[in-house]
């Protein structure tokens, strides 16, 4: 399993690359909109939906996709509100469904279909906004959210033992979560060794930050599956499961680092 699941991150890293560094910028929105296209699919099969349900909200969740065309040219001040949205559905409802655990009522509710309108969508405009922005920032936002769980899957296979919600995800440990922002904290560490201009304090905020919430939005998605009654969101990418199963780090971390952009600087 371990074998599938590096040559498979392996070949996802080797397309990130040549996607990221050498397709024009229309050609990279239109592979960051179709994985978005993907994320929407996924989350189909987690509400527990009817077919023709399922197909309605799939098309409506598509729809969410038309300003990042519409609004291409000026969608940062389109997105404002989405991503304020997000922040507001990871600070205050995220944590009361969560309180809930598995004994919240079957995911068909509107609740549980909100979240790929307003957590999926607004990943997407972020990730859009950044890289017409600051390529050299989102790629630093990517490489912290993949330490985040590097760190967290290996600290937590070797000394994890304290269960952060055991009924919703048995594998997710503290010691992982705290290994995951160990490895970031590394991170800032050498880059700062690297480049006099970085500023260590806002490196440390930001990364501690992402960190955590990469493993709150993954914590998040464990819970619609055990609601959903699945292991993974699709068996798309051997080994790892589905895309959401990849990205659910980046649901939370991608809007607030865009804020962290907007208005608090990692250099001097």
């Amino acid at each position: 399993m371990l074998k599938q699941r590096l040559i498979s991150a392996i070949l996802m890293l080797i397309i990130f690359v040549g996607c990221f560094f050498f397709l024009p910028n229309p050609f990279f929105e239109v592979v960051v909109l179709t994985i978005t296209a993907i994320l929407f699919f996924e989350l189909r099969g987690l509400l527990v939906l009817s077919s023709g349900q399922s197909v309605i909200y799939w098309l409506i969740s598509l729809s969410c996709l038309l300003p990042a065309l519409i609004f291409r040219d000026d969608l940062l001040s389109f997105s404002t509100f989405f991503v304020l949205l997000a922040c507001f559905f990871w600070v205050v409802l995220a944590p009361l469904n969560m309180m809930k655990g598995t004994n919240s009522p079957p995911q068909r509710n509107l609740f549980h279909c909100l979240y790929g309108l307003v957590v999926i969508a607004p990943m997407t405009y972020s990730v859009l906004i950044l890289y017409s922005q600051n390529k050299s920032f989102l790629l630093f936002v990517f490489i912290t959210i993949w330490m985040a769980d590097i760190g967290a899957y290996f600290t937590g296979k070797r000394f994890g033992s304290i269960k952060i919600a055991a009924s919703i995800s048995p594998g997710k440990s503290m010691e992982g979560a705290l290994g995951g922002i160990f490895f970031n904290v590394l991170l800032v560490l050498l880059v700062k060794l690297n480049f006099a201009e970085f500023y260590l304090v806002n490196g440390l905020i930001f990364c501690i930050t992402i960190s955590a919430l990469s493993i709150y939005g993954d914590l998040y998605e464990s819970l619609l599956k055990r609601l959903a009654g699945v292991k993974d969101s699709s068996n798309l990418i051997p080994g790892h499961g589905g895309f959401l199963d990849r990205v659910d780090g980046f649901l939370p971390a991608l809007p607030a680092a865009l804020i962290f952009h907007q208005y608090l600087s990692l250099t001097v």
